[in-house]
């Protein structure tokens, strides 16, 4: 009886062991987490990128719905439903964009998408189900850059205006000159109450980081706007309206009302997920080098390195989803780092 009992659990134990690895290999697959990948970084490793999924059209926004749905949006107004690797199915089709205003997601927090579209010439942030019906949440006199949501269910809009005439140059398509340009960030509470909580640069890309601070990417500040006579650099073909703003880039802790890595900033940071407050990982130009960098404070950023090489070109979205980074671009692809 005690022999047959020990050769059941020598089984027992060794299809454990068996199972353990196999698991353990089939999350990694998913992604590596960030918090890993701020190790790897670190230390110098190169990294895969893994395609998830294809559109005709070129990614420009990206969120997690936590609840196992990555949302993709396409330049064309086409809103997709991720699931798994070539897993995805039309959400909602008809999304647009006001004159200088761009696509922008935020996930509620009962899980319903968030995005802005553009309505008589208004910008009007809406609501998607999971059926692709919408419902209206607020409409904005401004400009909407950029979305994102507390756990509190409150969503914060980046936004930006122009008073006076405003001048444009081509290839790219980016501001040349204006008489007076300001941004501003708003709370919109659960009520439909919209406030204004910050005045000044224009916030590119904000971010709710797990400690439910506001984080934004400002580019320059209010006022009259012409560039300089010199060479602008940029990395993100969607937001390249900011080039000549895009070495007078600050992180702002809005909800604190303080600047963040001030001495070790990257120029160019349109887009950046920042889980915790003493890292990020954020899209934009270090010296020579572009691509996608580990921002520190008091350390130089330090470029993430891929196996393949372009791969972090024309970026145009990020976000975590499951803890995993992700990433879309002008070629209609989305990627997950491994």
């Amino acid at each position: 009886m005690n022999t047959h009992r020990t050769n059941h659990m020598r089984q027992l134990t060794f299809l454990i062991m068996s199972f353990v690895p196999f698991l353990f290999t089939a999350c990694a697959d998913n992604g590596i987490p960030i918090g890993d990948l701020r190790g790897q970084v670190q230390g110098g490793a190169q990294r895969t990128a893994e395609l998830v999924f294809t559109a005709r059209d070129p990614i420009v926004a990206l969120a997690d719905n936590h609840r196992g749905v990555l949302y993709a949006a396409t330049s064309t107004g086409d809103v997709y439903a991720v699931r798994d690797v070539n897993q995805a199915e039309r959400l909602y089709r008809g999304l647009t964009t006001c004159q200088n205003s761009w696509t922008a997601f935020a996930v509620a927090k009962d899980g319903t998408l968030v995005a802005n579209t553009c309505r008589g010439n208004q910008d009007v942030l809406i609501t998607i189900d999971a059926e692709g019906k919408t419902t209206e949440l607020a409409r904005l006199a401004d400009r909407v850059t950029s979305l994102a949501a507390d756990s509190q269910g409150n969503i914060y809009i980046a936004a930006w205006q122009s008073e006076g005439n405003l001048s444009i140059s081509l290839n790219p398509r980016s501001l040349a000159g204006a008489e007076f340009i300001i941004g501003r960030i708003y709370r919109l509470d659960q009520s439909g109450k919209l406030e204004r909580i910050f005045e000044g640069g224009i916030p590119v890309w904000i971010t709710m980081n797990r400690q439910d601070a506001l984080v934004a990417s400002v580019w320059g500040g209010r006022g009259y706007f012409a560039p300089e006579r010199r060479t602008y650099s940029y990395v993100d073909p969607y937001r390249s309206y900011w080039l000549a703003l895009s070495d007078k880039v600050k992180l702002v802790n809005v909800t604190e009302g303080t600047p963040r890595f001030a001495g070790t900033m990257i120029d160019s940071m349109t887009l950046f997920v920042m889980p915790e407050q003493d890292y990020l990982i954020g899209y934009g130009i270090a010296g020579e080098q572009k691509g996608l960098f580990l921002v520190e404070e008091n350390r130089p950023p330090i470029k993430l390195l891929f196996k393949e090489e372009g791969q972090d070109a024309n970026i145009t979205c990020l976000t975590l989803f499951n803890n995993v980074v992700y990433f879309g671009n002008a070629e209609g692809h989305v990627f997950r780092i491994k």
